[in-house]
């Protein structure tokens, strides 16, 4: 628990390379890790854009028979985000369903973001379409990435998806507003 509780301190503190240390003088000490332990390395590789490391160590967890959770596909998925992997952040997310594992808000999030990041306005929308399926409320941080999208795709967009956050009695922050002001500018005040 204590190294744990140290791994998840270095991967707040964006120390990747001492967490690694840790991970290694854990073991050495004859501590085995477990899914938290992976989990907050993969995300603190994430953190230090150490990408193929963080699929390495999910990789050797797996072969060590530990079965990820939905805070270690989360970690995954903003680990490629980060490397501009969104093929790989859509497969991981189909894995994890696989595994029977129920996306949350925070995955689809994670995931329309990293759709975002490549540009896959279709696959951000289907997964924002698939997460009200699934009655799942999204939160105001989901609808940042739509409107980014939205902006490189067709302005008309990010104007229907501010007034459904409205509609759903959600007050936009001022990320939201700067968006909207600004296309508004740029479509001449209408």
């Amino acid at each position: 628990i204590t190294y744990n509780a140290i791994i998840r301190a270095c991967e707040k503190g964006h120390k990747v390379e001492r967490a690694m240390e840790l991970f290694a003088e854990m073991q050495q000490n004859g501590f085995k890790p477990n899914v938290i332990t992976y989990t907050a390395l993969i995300s603190a590789c994430a953190k230090g854009h150490k990408i193929e490391k963080a699929m390495d160590f999910f990789a050797e967890m797996k072969q060590r028979g530990l079965i990820p959770d939905v805070i270690t596909y989360h970690a995954l998925i903003n680990a490629c985000k980060r490397g501009h992997k969104v093929e790989r952040a859509l497969e991981l997310f189909a894995e994890m369903q696989q595994w029977g594992l129920e996306p949350n808000v925070t995955i689809y999030t994670a995931l329309i973001n990293a759709c975002e990041e490549g540009h896959k306005v279709q696959n951000a929308m289907d997964l924002f379409d698939e997460m009200q399926q699934r009655g799942l409320i999204s939160e105001e941080i989901t609808y940042i990435p739509l409107c980014l999208l939205a902006r490189r795709a067709k302005r008309k967009v990010i104007v229907d998806t501010f007034d459904e956050q409205l509609s759903k009695g959600m007050e936009p922050n001022a990320a939201g507003y700067t968006l909207i002001i600004d296309e508004c500018e740029k479509d001449g005040g209408s």
